[in-house]
């Protein structure tokens, strides 16, 4: 059965025209970002007034949402390392942000020295800073992709393919994606992932669940976002449960992290360790 636990507390080729669209729409000092908007409540340094002023915002009507993304952070660093640990020698983040603080390669190689790290952006600026600042070594890609129409081509990449060909179990990341996805998107990239990775693969699934709150201070919130252009969905956990695909089987959350000080805020966050199960063992 499906479970989930809800806690509190190569690059891309594009055209120039595209290119130039992307840039400009990162680079616009007058709105924000929704890259931007996450480093702010990760507490990063990577953010303008304006990602401020509607992050402050979203906090005002979402108590506790600053904190639940910091928790998706903290936990998908800490799934990463089991990941790493377990015997997954690739971990790929799928939406991997501005770098701050300890990264995901960090994590991964600490645990297992001999592992790989594939970061994927579909951000401009963000794929720029990562490979200014993360690539480099034998042991890290950057890549410049949206999941939601690239998801093939990260598929197709050589550290990805090495793996799948040798049927050697990857980690995949999905912290601070699955918010900006349809429910339509993130199905097809669930069930992506599980026709092409092989059996014993790790997701590392983070949302940030609106819990308790009422349902106009949601709709407000996602309504302040989509003003400003940015296409954001908070779900609750039961319909992250609904939209997962049976060919995963979860764990649960352990019981002794972090995220437990969480528990007394409004704004939550679900989280799990998914394994992927051989065909025809569907949950």
């Amino acid at each position: 059965m499906t479970k989930l636990s809800t806690v509190r507390p190569p690059h891309q080729s594009v055209s120039t025209a595209e290119t130039v669209i992307a840039l400009d729409a990162a680079l616009d000092p007058t709105r924000p970002n929704a890259s931007r908007l996450y480093n702010y409540l990760l507490l990063g340094k990577d953010h303008r007034t304006p990602d401020r002023d509607l992050a402050e915002s979203l906090k005002f009507r979402l108590p506790g949402l600053a904190y639940a993304a910091q928790a998706c952070r903290y936990f998908a660093l800490e799934a990463v390392e089991a990941a790493a640990r377990s015997g997954c020698g690739l971990v790929v983040d799928l939406k991997c942000g501005y770098p701050l603080g300890e990264t995901v390669h960090e994590t991964a190689l600490k645990a297992n020295p001999d592992a790989h790290v594939l970061y994927v952006d579909h951000d401009l600026v963000v794929a720029a800073h990562a490979r200014a600042l993360l690539a480099g070594g034998p042991a890290v890609e950057v890549m410049r992709a949206d999941v939601r129409h690239d998801l093939g081509s990260i598929l197709e990449h050589p550290y990805i393919r090495a793996r799948i060909d040798l049927a050697e179990p990857v980690a995949v990341v999905m912290t601070g994606l699955a918010e900006f996805l349809t429910d339509d998107e993130l199905t097809t990239v669930l069930n992506t992932l599980a026709d092409t990775l092989p059996p014993d693969s790790k997701l590392v699934l983070t949302h940030v669940d609106p819990g308790v709150l009422p349902k106009r201070a949601i709709q407000a919130a996602t309504a302040e976002c989509a003003e400003a252009g940015i296409l954001v969905r908070f779900r609750p956990a039961r319909k992250v449960r609904d939209l997962v695909s049976g060919r995963w089987s979860w764990d649960e959350l352990p019981s002794d992290s972090i995220h437990h000080l969480f528990l007394d805020e409004a704004t939550t966050f679900v989280g799990g360790v998914a394994t992927l199960l051989p065909p025809g063992n569907d949950r």
